[in-house]
């Protein structure tokens, strides 16, 4: 699991450095499956072989669901 490189790709994308294709890339070089962006928890969890995961922060700003 390559921690760093999933970071990396989370903050890059996240500053609008990295394009889309870019992220899937550098996740797929780190050995990631799938990710999953939660955008009310504010977390983004990368799934890798073997049903490890790894959860990291988000550190884009949170904003409340509106209830309508």
């Amino acid at each position: 699991m390559n921690i760093e490189v999933m970071c990396n790709a989370l903050h890059q994308s996240e500053a609008g450095n990295y394009t889309f294709p870019q992220v899937l890339q550098d996740l797929a070089s780190a050995g990631v499956e799938s990710y999953f962006v939660d955008l009310i928890r504010g977390v983004d969890t990368f799934y890798l072989p073997g049903g490890q995961t790894h959860v990291e922060p988000l550190t884009l700003p949170l904003h409340p669901v509106s209830e309508t």
